[in-house]
């Protein structure tokens, strides 16, 4: 019979409650700790998928679209996202919300895009990140 000798890693589910809290405050100090758009894009990099950043990034644009008054139908044409997707926003704009719509108050209106590469952005998307930062940057926004 084989010994392991490493220890092994737990389920999320079963750490104990305290451990839980102390990985979720973990991640909200990194968050709170970034201080400009190329830490965030390092972060995100560094932290999510390519998929997870861009699903994440379609749920805030469906927020901040729901905020401006358009429709299911209208944010289901613009970003090619299901009806449970924007459903999903929708409840979670009524029931909580708070942090979308304190976050979306500050975006910009409109961005100036920056020149991208050809190609799809998951082929390379810490470089698209970066570039969008630094254009964020150039523009003084945040």
């Amino acid at each position: 019979m084989r010994r392991r000798y490493e220890k092994l890693v737990k389920r999320l589910e079963k750490l104990s409650r305290e451990e839980q809290v102390d990985l979720i405050f973990d991640l909200i100090n990194a968050i709170s700790l970034v201080k400009n758009p190329d830490e965030t894009a390092a972060l995100l990099e560094d932290l999510l998928t390519s998929t997870e950043i861009k699903n994440l990034a379609k749920r805030l644009r469906i927020a901040k679209l729901l905020l401006a008054g358009k429709t299911h139908e209208e944010i289901i044409d613009l970003l090619h996202c299901s009806y449970a997707t924007t459903a999903k926003v929708n409840m979670w704009l009524k029931q909580r919300g708070e942090g979308f719509k304190k976050i979306i108050a500050k975006l910009p209106k409109q961005y100036k895009m920056p020149k991208l590469p050809p190609r799809p952005l998951t082929y390379n998307l810490p470089d698209t990140l970066i570039s969008l930062a630094g254009m964020a940057l150039a523009s003084n926004q945040r």
